[in-house]
């Protein structure tokens, strides 16, 4: 039996992953921050233990568990929308942390260390994003994560510890971030609200959260190093990707695009390419329109 650790793990992504290792037979320890108050998220099993500890004492880790592990899955990072993107004293609190997280995983015995990356460290590009594609990142959040990237990537080599960097484009599903693009928009549509919108003329890659952790487990399991794209790698106009979701909900609302200024995100394009997952046997299966649909009705339960 696999045993792993996931950091972040109440999180959008990590109560994901949690889930999709709990399903595929692993034990998992689980760790989150002291009194958060999404640790709700994470579903009772008997294979799940909590560990409530703050990422500045990652170090106690080994002391709150028994036993060596399989894989280390560090998603815990904080300020990753908004002004504390370019917050670069807690940016680089998050490099130090997550210093502290690879150092936990080789204290434990792992053999595979996984960290998820970003976009962000290849900047403000119009081409299609290889893993060999520059660093060139701007925000403080970019250049955070290139930071530790690079730090982990040496640790890890140097103690025979197999480096996965995830770099995960953009995710949807359950328990997003309330005011992503897809649950401002959806909320209104379904209530045929008018919709403001900046011009949305931009490349974009969706990726349903399901997909995204089972491609990150299967990285995991492969043994794959180095930056992986994880990604749908269907990409097409942002615009469009709204006017589906009016379609699938069956909305009655006004979609104002250009209303918002685009404040130069419409330079961002996403069109990832995702050649390693493709060759490692990984394939979407979860479409725009059945994620969406099902984002719908669970919106419609009142649980998203």
């Amino acid at each position: 039996m696999m045993r792993a650790v996931v950091t972040g793990a109440s999180g959008f992504l990590g109560v994901a992953l949690v889930n999709e290792l709990l399903n595929n037979g692993y034990e998992v320890t689980a760790v989150v921050r002291p009194f958060s108050p999404n640790m709700k998220r994470l579903i009772r099993h008997q294979k799940l233990n909590i560990v409530e500890l703050d990422m500045a004492d990652i170090s106690q880790l080994k002391s709150k568990t028994d036993g060596c592990y399989d894989v280390f899955f560090h998603f815990a990072w904080s300020g990753i929308r908004g002004d504390e993107r370019n917050n670069k004293q807690l940016q680089e609190t998050n490099v130090v942390s997550s210093k502290g997280a690879v150092h936990a995983a080789h204290d434990l015995g792992c053999k595979v260390f996984v960290s998820s990356g970003s976009q962000a460290e290849c900047g403000i590009t119009t081409d299609v994003i290889t893993e060999e594609t520059p660093l060139n990142p701007i925000c403080e959040y970019g250049k955070a994560k290139v930071s530790f990237m690079t730090y982990a990537k040496d640790f890890c080599e140097k103690n025979k510890i197999s480096f996965v960097w995830a770099r995960v484009f953009s995710l949807y599903g359950a328990m997003d971030y309330k005011n992503s693009l897809i649950n401002y928009a959806l909320d209104l549509m379904l209530e045929n609200k008018p919709v403001s919108l900046s011009p949305c003329t931009q490349m974009w890659d969706y990726m349903n959260v399901k997909d995204a952790v089972r491609a990150i487990r299967m990285v995991s399991e492969e043994r794959c190093s180095g930056i992986i794209n994880i990604a749908d790698g269907n990409y097409r106009l942002l615009r469009e990707y709204i006017l589906q979701m009016k379609e699938i909900a069956k909305s009655e609302s006004e979609l104002l695009f250009g209303e918002i200024n685009s404040s130069g995100n419409e330079l961002v394009n996403l069109c990832p390419d995702i050649s390693i997952l493709k060759n490692i046997g990984f394939t979407p299966q979860i479409s725009f329109e059945c994620g969406i649909r099902e984002l719908i009705d669970l919106k419609l339960k009142g649980v998203s």
